[in-house]
């Protein structure tokens, strides 16, 4: 069995290749941290293995152009079910997590 892992913020922004300031937007706006959330000045937040997958979508989902309103819509289908499909004329967009 693997052991879940949990990350910082400053970790997530490395592996979703974004920068720290965006993992801190995406708390707030999409998906807020499963381990914990910070709590004041010099905390941190601690993000699951499976929110770093979540995070992952998000970023795939803004490099194809979506507006963030559409994606704040999707992400608890993806959260919940771990796919999304979303067709529009000339492109097909499916996510599936691992």
């Amino acid at each position: 069995m693997v052991k879940a892992m949990s990350h910082t913020s400053s970790e997530v922004a490395t592996i979703i290749g974004r920068p720290l300031h965006r993992v801190c937007k995406y708390a707030v706006e999409y998906l807020p941290p499963s381990v914990r959330m910070a709590s004041g000045h010099g905390s941190h937040r601690l993000w699951s293995d499976e929110d770093v997958l979540n995070l992952k979508v998000v970023v795939s989902l803004e490099d194809v152009g979506m507006k963030p309103a559409t994606i704040k819509k999707l992400i608890p289908t993806v959260v919940e079910s771990g796919s999304v499909t979303i067709e529009k004329p000339y492109v097909t967009l499916v996510v599936e997590k691992p």
